[in-house]
């Protein structure tokens, strides 16, 4: 395990491009900011859409950027990864609801549409 002083090395050198891969536990996942990363690949997938969001912004936030995920097919990475997709895409719906309620009356019709995101 690399210690903090190291770890910051390798980002800094990274992102000077003196080494074109990184290789990282799920602390590569968030709080890192490295701007240009082209691709990111993921060994599993997770049933959270926060964390798949959160996962996927490693990637094409300077320049366009691939995200790949692996999947063992008939394991429950297939379900992980499913169940990630639906919640996410209910998140949006969600928020596009909300966002239409403010728009139309400045308030939220109803405490439920909050309720359901979490």
């Amino acid at each position: 395990m690399l210690n903090q002083k190291e770890q910051k090395k390798l980002i800094d050198d990274f992102s000077q491009g003196k080494i074109n891969t990184l290789v990282a536990t799920s602390i590569g996942e968030e709080g890192l900011d490295i701007p240009e990363v082209n691709e990111v690949i993921f060994y599993e997938p997770v049933p959270s859409a926060i964390r798949k969001i959160q996962r996927a912004g490693r990637t094409a936030r300077l320049i366009p950027g691939k995200l790949k995920i692996l999947i063992t097919k008939d394991t429950r990475d297939q379900s992980f990864h499913y169940a990630s997709i639906s919640r996410e895409k209910k998140m949006h719906s969600l928020i596009k609801e909300i966002k239409k309620d403010f728009e139309d009356n400045g308030k939220i019709k109803s405490e439920e549409k909050q309720q359901n995101l979490f």
